[in-house]
């Protein structure tokens, strides 16, 4: 198995293989960014944004010292001590690898244990198949359906919410 690392991003880690992954359609077609352009500024600003955010934490996923794709916790709820968690695999060559699965699983570590959060959420496309394995895979469970929600490829789709508690993370490891 391939071992990966997490590393919080700065704005020079952004490089033209990182926004060439974020105007790829086929690797953004499940995200809220596959109708936008990117340019190296928009990216670069982002990755700065997030990096001085109190209440958001974007992490690029290494194999080696190849940037392959990000995770990201946040925004966080502190009312309800959650965030949402969503990654991306941007290097194709990496799809299918388990990967994004071990990326989520550091991350709901870093969230539990680091930032003693008591619930993590993830909503995807409900056509999402792999993500949904990847989050099945650490746990989590389906919460809630948000039925004709997203519009994907010009067509109404289901949102499907998903949930990990700390208390069941802890139960699972």
């Amino acid at each position: 198995m391939k071992k990966i690392h997490l590393k919080p991003l700065e704005p020079a880690d952004v490089t033209q293989a990182y926004v060439d992954w974020m105007n790829d359609p086929e690797v953004v077609q499940y995200t809220m960014q596959a109708d936008k352009t990117h340019s190296f500024e928009d990216v670069k600003a982002f990755v700065h944004a997030k990096m001085q955010a109190a209440d958001e934490f974007l992490f690029g996923i290494y194999l080696g010292s190849e940037h392959i794709g990000n995770i990201k916790i946040g925004p966080l709820n502190t009312n309800k001590n959650c965030a949402d968690i969503s990654y991306i695999i941007g290097k194709k060559q990496y799809w299918g690898q388990g990967l994004s699965t071990l990326a989520v699983k550091e991350m709901c570590e870093y969230a539990f244990r680091e930032l003693n959060l008591a619930r993590l959420e993830a909503t995807i496309f409900a056509n999402n198949v792999a993500s949904q394995k990847v989050l099945e895979k650490n746990g989590f469970h389906l919460s809630q359906t948000k039925e004709n929600n997203y519009l994907h490829q010009g067509r109404k789709v289901d949102g499907l919410v998903f949930t990990l508690t700390q208390e069941s993370w802890e139960g699972k490891a």
